[in-house]
């Protein structure tokens, strides 16, 4: 749903599979995106509001990227919390994290947000729904992916 611009029933079917696995860590940003994107972006910021208050050291990746959708981390504070041990790692939370800058320049700056598209492909993550998602997002040229 998410791919194909239906942000509401995306963010209704993250909450169906939260029901079902509550701890779905990675589903944090998508789920964020897809309320954004559907209006609701009230409830995307009261829904992960406590994320900002929590310890930086008890911050998962996954609140790190929701936190930045939020405008709660910059660009250069969200790259500074990819994994730097463990290389494939790394080359996955590279690519998530350039999807989701891009995600937040969408409205700003279209051009820019292509460029960061572009360099999550440079990463290996093919097996990523960020990944995917930035290649339709480069394929297609929307402002919408």
């Amino acid at each position: 749903y998410f791919f194909s611009g239906d942000y509401e029933t995306a963010a209704a079917a993250f909450d169906q599979s939260l029901t079902l696995k509550p701890d779905n860590e990675f589903l944090k940003p998508w789920r964020y995106t897809a309320l954004v994107r559907a209006g609701q972006e009230g409830l995307a910021r009261s829904s992960y509001a406590g994320l900002a208050g929590e310890p930086v050291e008890e911050q998962s990746w996954f609140d790190a990227l929701t936190l930045h959708l939020m405008g709660q981390l910059t660009e250069e504070q969200l790259i500074g919390r990819v994994e730097s041990r463990d290389a494939r790692l790394k080359d996955a939370q590279i690519c998530e994290a350039y999807y989701f800058i891009g995600v937040t320049k969408l409205n700003s700056d279209p051009e820019e947000a292509a460029a960061y598209f572009r360099r999550a492909l440079r990463s290996q993550a093919t097996q990523l729904s960020a990944y995917q998602a930035a290649q339709l997002a480069v394929e297609q040229g929307s402002p919408n992916r």
